[in-house]
């Protein structure tokens, strides 16, 4: 099973999806933007953007802002357009370079839950450095891994067929280091409650492009 075979079927009612299992994405990224933001962004990027969740919530704190949205699954892109929200929708596997679709600059890069799926995150973060605009800000989601405490979060969990990475919150530090882009602030939070009551421990990260840049 792939991502798109798993999140196809869904597409129409992911937002009630998402309402059952509690995630948090939403409600994070509405706290967070009026602290982080200190500009008004002229450009926006929603990575993994579904079926518009995010994208709504950024569109009615931006209005005027160009958004573009990104995704894998064809038929999220399909609800993406139905809600209106987007001035761009793109179809593509956020395991292969993004940089031909998308032209720099971005003042803000969203990419949540997601990155569980990716084959390797650096690779995405280090052309998302390059995106971004020298006031811009990046804010993304990793599935968290404890080292000392599998149990609660492990390396890897299953959506069917379908593996979730975790990483643990020394991995993520170094990858946006090398990167080049600099932590503003990352926190522990509840992403959302799967099967069996799982709690999934997420670390919410937010980042700036580095000076050396």
């Amino acid at each position: 099973m792939s991502v798109i075979q798993l999140y196809d079927p869904i597409a129409e009612t992911y937002s009630e999806v998402a309402e059952r299992s509690l995630y948090a994405g939403p409600q994070w990224l509405g706290a967070n933007l009026p602290i982080h933001m200190k500009v008004q962004p002229a450009r926006i990027a929603d990575l993994a953007c579904a079926n518009g969740l995010l994208g709504k919530i950024l569109r009615h704190r931006f209005p005027q802002a160009e958004i573009v949205g990104v995704d894998v699954t064809p038929r999220m892109i399909e609800q993406a357009r139905e809600s209106g929200v987007y001035d761009k929708l793109i179809v593509h596997d956020l395991n292969e370079p993004i940089r031909p679709h998308l032209n720099p600059e971005f003042d803000l890069i969203v990419g949540l839950g997601f990155s569980e799926f990716l084959k390797h995150p650096p690779d995405l973060l280090k052309c998302l450095s390059g995106l971004l605009s020298k006031q811009g800000v990046a804010m993304f989601s990793f599935q968290e891994y404890l080292p000392s405490d599998p149990k609660r979060a492990p390396r890897t969990t299953r959506s069917g067929e379908v593996i979730h990475n975790a990483y643990s919150r020394n991995e993520v530090e170094m990858m946006f280091h090398d990167a080049g882009l600099h932590l503003l602030n990352l926190e522990r939070i509840v992403g959302y409650q799967g099967g069996g009551g799982f709690l999934c421990l997420y670390l919410m990260a937010i980042a700036s492009r580095t000076t050396l840049l």
